[in-house]
């Protein structure tokens, strides 16, 4: 196998900023889907340990077209008895949790994965307030909150964590665009997957969460019961 190098921050930045987008985002682009996940951040493990750069590429650069040419959700599902990836790495366990909630293939070109950090973190160095509260993050938290709550057609799914830290007390200018009213955001903290009042917004698990295959059964019920009631 040739030696792979990393994708570095600027080269993602870069590609993001070509296809004319200020924040990264996976699988079909935010504005053209209909089911946007929302989670805290992309963190991104050494794919060129698994010889994985090249399709990560390619997957960035058109992820619905990447899925649908490959017939798989993400390039780290990948299955290379010559180099597997280890059960233990975070990105395969969010990855597998995904497939499991997302479900049949076709549904992939309707969803989008957005993060509250609007560019990815690497290895040990991972989410962090502080990065949370930026002033270009602000920006991007700002635009987020705006494209919630103005894309009334869209079904929006976000994990309790999710909506914890939107409450944090530097960001409730942006928290009251998505969330009106303090019992919303605190119904947003029970322990089941479910739907915030008549919004667009829907509790779910963390894709990366150590949840009960209970729990991690009931949240892909929920999804898949979303998907239903809104068919293409």
């Amino acid at each position: 196998m040739s030696r792979q190098k990393d994708l570095k921050p600027d080269e993602i930045k870069r590609l993001f900023r070509s296809k004319g987008y200020d924040y990264y985002y996976q699988l079909q682009k935010p504005e053209e889907a209909d089911f946007i996940f929302i989670g805290l951040d992309a963190n991104r493990p050494p794919y060129s340990k698994f010889g994985l750069v090249e399709s990560e590429r390619a997957f960035l650069k058109d992820g619905k077209k990447w899925c649908m040419n490959n017939g798989i959700l993400h390039p780290i599902l990948t299955r290379d008895p010559d180099n597997p990836i280890p059960g233990d790495t975070a990105a395969l366990k969010y990855w597998k949790h995904a497939l499991a909630v997302i479900g049949p293939l076709k549904n992939a070109s309707r969803c989008s994965m957005v993060e509250l950090l609007r560019w990815p973190t690497f290895g040990a160095c991972g989410f962090c307030v502080s990065s949370l509260l930026r002033p270009t993050n602000r920006k991007y938290l700002a635009w987020l909150a705006d494209f919630i709550s103005e894309s009334k057609q869209k079904k929006f799914f976000m994990s309790p964590s999710v909506i914890g830290m939107l409450n944090h007390t530097e960001l409730k200018t942006i928290v009251a665009k998505v969330f009106p009213r303090r019992e919303v955001v605190m119904d947003a903290a029970k322990r089941r997957p479910h739907r915030i009042g008549k919004s667009n917004i829907h509790v779910i698990g963390h894709f990366s969460a150590r949840d009960s295959k209970d729990r991690i059964s009931k949240t892909v019920s929920h999804v898949q019961e979303v998907f239903r009631k809104y068919p293409k």
